[in-house]
């Protein structure tokens, strides 16, 4: 338990799993479970980042998709985004991708390690300097505030 604690103070973000690796180069063979019951009776958790992706608001503006995928029958009718996260040993890095709904292609993709909106639009002027263009018409009717690209 003294070494587990020296190491955690070296490293606070490691958890059972890279205390494990640490204590067998130091030469102590253990168990992952029993290391985990150690740093649990000792008070011990992994300090990390968590992601925060999305941020709750007024319900009021929330919209449901207004796509309907069965419709979709031609390239460039409907372009989609998404914004995943790639967890790291540090942070995160945001990843946003622009892909094309009928042929499942990817136009466009962007990397930043802050959640803001310029890697976004910097994705989106991307496949919209390829020279291709979405068919929006008909659904921006629906959703004036949102646009489904």
């Amino acid at each position: 338990m003294a070494r587990i604690d020296a190491l955690y103070l070296e490293d606070p973000c490691s958890g059972s799993r890279r205390m494990v690796d640490y204590l067998a180069q130091d030469g102590i063979p253990i168990s992952r479970d029993r290391v985990r019951n150690l740093m649990r009776r000792m008070g011990l958790r992994a300090i990390y980042q968590k992601p925060r992706t999305t941020v709750p608001g007024d319900p009021s503006v929330r919209f449901p998709c207004l796509v309907d995928l069965t419709q979709v029958t031609s390239v460039d009718q409907v372009w989609a985004t998404d914004i995943t996260y790639i967890p790291l040993q540090k942070g995160f890095l945001y990843l946003v991708a622009i892909m094309d709904l009928h042929s499942r292609h990817v136009l466009s993709w962007r990397l930043s390690n802050s959640l803001d909106t310029k890697f976004c639009l910097e994705a989106l002027e991307m496949a919209l300097g390829g020279g291709r263009r979405p068919e929006i018409g008909a659904y921006q009717q629906r959703c004036p505030l949102r646009v489904l690209i």
